[in-house]
């Protein structure tokens, strides 16, 4: 008898945590499409590594994000400076199963009577198919950093008077004006959207870069890093953190239009004034919400057709971390370590990319060592023994969690402690 037909999936905390941060933020991104109605375009700097999921039991769970928000200036043909909001996106006891949701939110299928939490999003459905949770309970956590848990004192704040949910009322971007011009008399600022299987509940955060709003992505800091010296590059337990926290955020947002499963290195970005000298610790995802070319997920008409998905490339998103994944142990761009037998061998350098990537995880350097370059493969082939390609399905989320995530983290510690890092 095969004993690995027996064994289940790796489940812990954390990974079912990454599953709810998932379900969260695929509703929180519809919700900013409709938050505002006065601009086109608008950006959020989606800080990764700092999504927090707050279970007081395992029956209650709130999401906390933190992001710059920002709209295009039409007359300036530039984004401004971004608001730093925080975000609690609270699963409400009433939260219906994804099934009795519609592709179209305004047309809602027949209510099912259900007796426990189920989320929400149609691509993390099968999440709560293994996980049964009966009658959830809410307590409203405090913002983050705020240091208060008296939830009657929370519940005055967004009660007097009562806050807006700019799914259906009030403008968020106008909203955020008026506060500009008058200091509010509470952190809270509104709902993106109020009613629902998720309540996101918008308040004031702190910045978390203290480097200004200009950002430099992770591409323009590999190509600069590339020309440097040795005494400038990044230490090994730097990078593999780093590389922890992007894997994390695959398994996050993959199938949500907070990730393109086009996602590259230019899609990453930090705080600060030039490549050499901005730091790597605090990752931010750009993501665009609005008609802009270059959104998540652009409208395709019936002249267009969606762009043809690489025949060599298993699974777009792990391959994608993996080609990230080499850039960061090189520090130098795919592109600046390609060779000749990789535009010969990609017809025309329509594969450029892959036959790189699969060259170079063959001979990566070693400075990571060779577990570092087992992952990298995994990544590149999606080949963790499930025999399916698709991260919506649990099995596969938990080898990747246990063979990518984990591994990765394990390695960090590793190099932290010979490197004798805080």
């Amino acid at each position: 008898m095969n004993k690995s037909l027996n064994l289940a999936p790796r489940r812990d905390a954390k990974f079912e945590e990454r599953k709810m941060v998932h379900d969260a933020s695929s509703r929180l991104y519809k919700a900013l499409e409709r938050a505002c109605q006065l601009h086109t375009e608008h950006l959020i700097l989606l800080r990764l590594g700092s999504q927090q999921v707050d279970v007081q039991d395992i029956q209650s769970p709130v999401v906390r994000f933190n992001m710059g928000f920002t709209h295009h200036h039409r007359i300036l043909s530039a984004m401004l400076e971004p608001v730093w909001i925080g975000v609690e996106s609270i699963f409400n006891e009433s939260a219906k199963t994804s099934e009795e949701y519609s592709e179209d939110e305004n047309q809602r299928l027949p209510t099912v009577k259900t007796n426990g939490l189920k989320h929400c999003s149609s691509t993390s459905s099968v999440i709560s198919k293994r996980t049964k949770l009966s009658s959830v309970r809410f307590t409203l956590p405090a913002p983050c950093g705020s240091g208060s848990s008296d939830s009657s004192l929370i519940g005055k704040s967004l009660d007097n008077p009562p806050l807006p949910d700019f799914c259906i009322q009030h403008d968020f971007c106008h909203e955020l004006e008026k506060c500009r011009r008058k200091s509010p008399k509470t952190k809270y600022i509104g709902y993106f959207e109020k009613a629902g299987p998720c309540q996101h509940l918008v308040y004031f955060s702190p910045p978390t870069s203290t480097h200004g709003s200009d950002t430099v992505s992770l591409a323009e800091i590999v190509s600069t890093m590339s020309k440097a010296g040795a005494s400038d590059r990044f230490l090994q337990y730097k990078v593999l953190r780093l590389a922890g926290q992007l894997a994390s955020a695959v398994l996050q947002f993959h199938a949500t239009p907070m990730l393109k499963n086009s996602w590259r290195s230019h899609d990453v970005v930090f705080f600060g004034q030039s490549s050499l000298s901005t730091s790597i610790t605090l990752p931010h995802l750009q993501v665009r919400i609005g008609d802009s070319p270059s959104s998540s997920n652009p409208p395709i008409t019936r002249q267009e057709k969606p762009p043809k998905r690489d025949v060599f490339v298993r699974n777009p998103y792990l391959f994608n971390l993996g080609v990230i994944l080499i850039e960061l142990a090189y520090q130098a761009p795919i592109s600046s370590l390609r060779q000749e037998s990789d535009l010969i061998n990609s017809q025309n350098g329509k594969h450029a990319d892959f036959f790189t990537a699969i060259r170079l995880s063959e001979i990566m350097a070693p400075s990571l060592g060779p577990a570092y370059a087992k992952v990298v493969r995994k990544c590149l082939w999606c080949d963790f023994g499930e025999g399916v390609t698709d991260l919506g399905d649990p099995a596969l989320q938990a080898s990747v969690y246990t063979n990518i995530v984990c591994e990765l983290e394990r390695l960090e510690r590793g190099f932290a402690k010979l490197q004798l890092a805080d």
